[in-house]
């Protein structure tokens, strides 16, 4: 007995290892199955129309082994169920003669090994689904197999699960993700046909699928639901819509999908991608098909790489995934990023095909890749991600940072594709980057961010910037695409860098940011600032990009920087700021300031764009800077401010000043531009600084300010210069404003120091007002520097000047020119508050005053102590002019001494009272007869009253005449002063030079009688 039974286990056995296929006996015919050699035939089974029906207890195939399934030519479906508990285990070759396609379905699991391979005609469906489903409502089920009613003539229209279905597992050796469809070393269908996998949990670990044309359906279900099965002419498409619950899919270990034309669906719960593993498309003449990924959580690492391309005239499919999460990390053991990709590449002439990212979730981190290029004549494709968080982090071990991006490289002609982000939140940190490129002959594609909150921060752990940038690369000839930004608050902090550029002939793109808040914030990293930047790079020929800000709320502060610039020949690009509140604050730890500018830099040819800000309030403070310039040929642009408020205040730790500045810079050549500032309240305060400036060549801008009120406090200076190697000329500064105040030793200011001219100073005001040692000054050692004021009040107190000063051989002061006609100049004569036009060298300049009157400030020869008007030159003879001229009447002209005894005018008619007549008196005589008011009647009854008698004699005065004489001159005819001269008590007086006009007085002569006694 025991020697029986082991034999009969070693025929097991054997039989065993040739093959564990048995039919069962659930059929009307069943199957039946013989082997020959290693080849087991598979025949009869149950026909039904063009459909043939196999039930198994049993079906696997051990390795070199082929099942061969041999059927009449008329047969279109091949439809075979395991009715058994056991896993299908296939290590050998599945065949069928003819186009039939073949079901394959067992509940408890298939496993395929690396062996495992497919002939087959048609397509072939293997499923751990528990029945396959007809239009008919018939079902062929391998749970159920004994209720089966009869078969359907119909085509399946579906694979119906129950709870729990078993795996579908791929093996592979992991030798066969090269770039090749044609190959035995897969598991393959013939072109244009279907190779679904549905099961439970899907598991392909270093195996190949290979597929041209047709498609490739990799599906996982988790509880009961039908998948769908219908015909696409030939093969079949799967759908999932009446599927709830998914389970995984799991790609590993160098597993290679790869396809030609081939559309692939992959569904699941989880569907990850590992270990160098591979699911591509691509295409040579015909148009590749796409790559659709359905899952909750996509997870693509390691090196892994789903993707398509196309190689030839065909389009690049398109990639879409709809996902909860989609992560996307690290690189392969030998550096390889992790990829979701699609590309036109090397010769191809076909586009490549869009990529489409739909989740909740999007992380690229630590040196993966999305991208879509192009290296050939066909454009690359657009990328779209609809999500509601986007994370772009880190780098690679090895720092490859983590990027999202698309391209034109190489020897591209093609364009490369848009960028669209629709986010809530977008983080890009640590390194990673955004960017749209071009290094070829091709433009490169624009990026449109459409998010609540974008926040680009830090840098790599080497020190590079966290990016999302535009670009057209060294050797282009391409443009670079525009970079625009939606987003209620935008933060770019800690080295992070948003730009557009271009290091080529092409021209760089526009930089567009619309957001409520814009916070740009954080110091330099190996040389590198945050910031905002649009830029034409050394080597370039193209132009730079504009760069608008459209916001509520600008801060730029911690040594941020925004910049539009030129280091080329190209030309910078124009830089616009519309906002409610702009806030340029402070400086980095290193000292260097936050900057808001517009540059031609060293080396560049190109001029500078313009800056312009239109805001409610503009405060710089703290040693920020809004400047333009030019340190090159090129000329710099000009800044333009339309403000409410400008408040610009303070000096940092670093002395860095805080000020708003064009400027032509050392060894430039080109001219500095012009600095408007157009507000209703100007505030320079603590040493802030406004100005115009050259250091070079090139010719300083002009500075106009036009507001309400203009304040300077502290140090604080309005001021056009040249400096001291300088060759070109300073600009003019303009004021027009109703209120002037220039408190403590700033000022308002003109210079130059070295050969250039200074400008003039024009200042149109209602009130100017300097105080505590203010000033108005033109200062020059290459000539110019006038002084026009133009106001009805102008007010010096306690040392404050205006004043010219020229220095230099053959260089005369400067002019002052006051005009207030109708208004006055009011100094204290103890203060030393002076008006001085000055020459150390050569002759004095003009003093020119037209005023109706002034107070408190003399005209001298030299200066006192007091407050002085003078024009002094190098030597008396040299000496300028003073010109005064006032306009009112003298104040005491026209008026008479008082009598010294007052006299009443009705008896003071020089009347003289005799000596017997009693002291004056007043008498009554009333009405006589006159009404009331003159409406009454006229009475004539009057009463009759008799004489008084006079006081005694004894108390009368003698009688005396009283004459009193009244001066009254005629007024003297004011006439307009034509000359001045100096009387010897040094006052000067004002005449006419044309007449000697004398006033003639008249006497009254008093009336005179006498009184007998």
């Amino acid at each position: 007995m025991v020697i029986a039974a082991f034999i009969s286990a070693i025929i097991w056995d054997r039989n065993t290892a040739i093959a564990q296929i048995n039919p069962d006996t659930t059929l009307r015919q069943n199957s039946t199955v013989t082997t020959n050699s290693n080849i087991i035939n598979i025949q009869g089974g149950t026909q039904a129309g063009n459909n043939l029906f196999h039930s198994f207890q049993d079906f696997s195939i051990s390795t070199g082994n082929t099942a061969y399934f041999n059927h009449a030519p008329n047969i279109q479906n091949i439809i075979s169920r395991v009715t058994g508990q056991s896993i299908s285990n296939i290590d050998g070759l599945i065949r069928a003669n003819g186009a039939a396609n073949l079901f394959l379905i067992n509940p408890n699991g298939i496993i395929f090994g690396e062996n495992a391979r497919l002939d087959v005609g048609g397509s072939f469906i293997a499923s751990t689904a528990s029945s396959v489903k007809f239009a008919d409502n018939v079902e062929f089920s391998a749970k159920n197999p004994q209720s089966a009613p009869l078969l359907s003539i119909n085509l399946p229209i579906g694979l119906q699960f129950e709870r729990n279905p078993g795996s579908i597992q791929l093996k592979g050796n992991g030798e066969t993700s090269s770039f090749t469809i044609d190959t035995d070393n897969a598991l393959r269908v013939q072109d244009n046909q279907t190779l679904a996998l549905v099961g439970g949990d899907l598991i392909i670990e270093g195996a190949a699928l290979r597929n041209i044309g047709g498609r490739i359906e990799l599906g996982s279900v988790a509880g009961s639901g039908l998948v769908s099965i219908t015909p696409n002419n030939p093969g079949f498409a799967l759908g999932y819509d009446l599927v709830q619950n998914f389970g995984n899919i799991d790609i590993s270990q160098q597993a290679g999908i790869i396809v030609s034309g081939t559309d692939i669906q992959v569904q699941g719960e989880r569907v990850t991608l590992t270990d160098d593993s591979r699911l591509e498309a691509y295409t040579i003449s015909e148009d590749a098909a796409s790559i659709t990924i359905k899952t909750n959580d996509l997870l693509i690492q390691n090196g892994a790489q789903v993707g398509t391309s196309t190689l030839g005239a065909g389009k690049g499919g398109n990639i879409t995934v709809t996902a909860d999460s989609v992560n996307i990390t690290g690189t392969s053991t030998s550096d390889v990023p992790s990829v979701l990709f699609t590309s036109s590449v090397d010769n191809a002439t076909g586009d490549a095909g869009d990529l489409t990212i739909n989740t909740r979730d999007l992380l690229i981190q630590n040196g993966a890749f999305v991208t879509v290029g192009t290296s050939s004549a066909g454009n690359g494709g657009n990328v779209t991600v609809n999500a509601d968080s986007v994370n772009i982090t880190g780098t690679s071990t090895s720092n490859v940072p983590s990027a999202l991006l698309t391209s034109s490289v190489g020897n591209a002609t093609g364009d490369a594709g848009d960028l669209t982000i629709n986010t809530r939140n977008l983080l890009i940190q640590n390194g990673a980057f955004i960017t749209v490129g071009t290094s070829s002959a091709g433009n490169g594609g624009n990026v449109t961010v459409n998010a609540d909150s974008v926040n680009i921060t830090g840098t790599s752990t080497d020190g590079y910037a966290s990016l999302l940038v535009a670009t057209s690369e060294r050797n282009a000839t391409g443009d670079a695409g525009d970079l625009t930004i939606n987003t209620r608050d935008l933060l770019i902090q800690n080295g992070a860098q948003v730009a557009t550029g271009t290091f080529s002939a092409g021209n760089g793109g526009n930089l567009t940011i619309t957001a409520e808040s814009v916070n740009i914030s954080g110091t330099f990293i190996n040389g590198f600032p945050t910031g905002l930047f649009t830029s034409s790079q050394p080597s370039a020929t193209g132009d730079a990009g504009d760069l608008t800000i459209n916001t509520r709320d600008l801060l730029i502060q911690n040594g941020a920087q925004v910049s539009v610039g030129t280091f080329s020949a190209g030309k910078g690009g124009n830089f616009t700021v519309n906002a409610d509140l702009v806030n340029i604050t402070g400086t980095s730890t290193d000292g260097f300031a936050s900057l808001l500018f517009a540059i031609s830099d060293t080396n560049a040819t190109g001029d500078a764009g313009n800056l312009t800000i239109n805001t409610r309030d503009l405060l710089i403070q703290n040693g920020a800077q809004v400047s333009v310039g030019t340190f090159s040929a090129g000329n710099g642009g000009n800044l333009t401010i339309t403000a409410e408020s400008v408040n610009i205040t303070g000096a940092s730790t670093s002395n860095s000043t805080t000020g708003l500045f064009t400027s032509s810079e050392r060894n430039a050549t080109g001219n500095a531009g012009d600095l408007t500032i157009n507000t209703r309240d100007l505030l320079i305060q603590n040493g802030a600084q406004v100005n115009v400036g050259t250091s070079g060549a090139g010719k300083g801008g002009n500075l106009s300010v036009t507001a309400e009120s203009v304040n300077l406090t502290g140090t604080s200076q309005l001021s056009a210069t040249s400096g001291a190697d300088a060759t070109g000329d300073a600009g003019n500064l303009t004021i027009n404003t109703r209120d002037l105040l220039i408190t403590d030793p700033g000022g308002v200011f003109v210079s130059s120091l070295g050969r250039g001219n200074a400008g003039n100073i024009d200042i149109n005001a209602s009130f100017i007002s300097l105080n505590n040692q203010g000033k108005i000054n033109a200062d020059t050692s290459g000539g110019g520097g006038n002084i026009f004021l133009r106001s009805p009040l102008v007010i010096l107190r306690n040392q404050s000047a205006i004043t010219t000063n020229a220095t230099g051989e053959n260089i005369p002061g400067g002019n002052i020119t006051i005009d207030a006609t109708d208004g006055f100049i009011v100094a204290v004569p103890q203060e030393n508050s002076d008006i001085s036009a000055n020459s150390a060298e050569s002759r004095g300049g003009q003093v020119i005053i037209n005023a109706e009157s002034i107070f408190g400030i003399q005209p001298r020869n030299t200066p006192t102590e007091l407050s002085d008007i003078t024009a002094t030159g190098a030597s008396p003879d040299l000496s300028g002019s003073i010109q005064i001229i006032i306009r009112d009447t003298n104040s005491n002209q026209g008026l008479i001494n008082l009598p010294n005894q007052p006299v009443e005018i009705k008896i003071a008619q020089g009347c003289q009272v005799s000596a017997s007549q009693n002291q004056s008196s007043f008498v009554v005589t009333g009405r006589g007869g006159l009404p009331q008011n003159p409406r009454e009647v006229f009475h004539s009854d009057q009463v009759e009253l008799d004489w008084a008698t006079l006081n005694p004699k004894d108390n009368n005065r003698d009688a005396q005449t009283v004459t009193i004489n009244s001066h009254i001159p005629q007024p003297v005819k004011i006439v307009e002063a034509t000359g001045w001269k100096t009387i010897i008590q040094g006052e000067i007086l004002l005449i006419d030079s044309s007449t000697n006009l004398t006033a003639q007085n008249q006497e009254q002569q008093p009336a005179t009688c006498a009184v007998s006694k």
